[in-house]
């Protein structure tokens, strides 16, 4: 799910809090932190974990303009690893393809 990455690090540096005090705070990896404030990608989990330690609803870490409704499930980073899969799985299929009709 896409939030406002520039949101969450404004509201966890308006605290003084660092990324490992946030994590802390909200039960998730430092790594979790750190890719919420870089991709702005977030899972549900994290998304309920954030608006519960900020205090705010989760309409207001929504990126600029996005509706609860107009949200995609899939995220810029999963939607790339969607297609890298496929692609691999393809590439894979047709190697194994030419490798079986040459050494026919």
């Amino acid at each position: 799910m896409l939030i406002n990455e520039t949101k969450i690090r404004s509201l966890r540096s308006d605290r003084g809090w660092t990324q490992q005090n946030l994590a802390d705070a909200c039960q998730v990896s430092l790594r979790t932190i750190q890719r919420v404030e870089r991709t702005g990608s977030a899972s549900l989990d994290t998304l309920k974990g954030l608006c519960a330690v900020f205090e705010v609803e989760q309409d207001f870490l929504y990126p600029k303009g996005a509706t609860k409704d107009s949200l995609h499930t899939f995220s810029y980073l999963g939607l790339s690893s969607l297609l890298s899969g496929l692609i691999g799985g393809l590439v894979g299929a047709l190697l194994m393809y030419f490798a079986l009709t040459i050494s026919s």
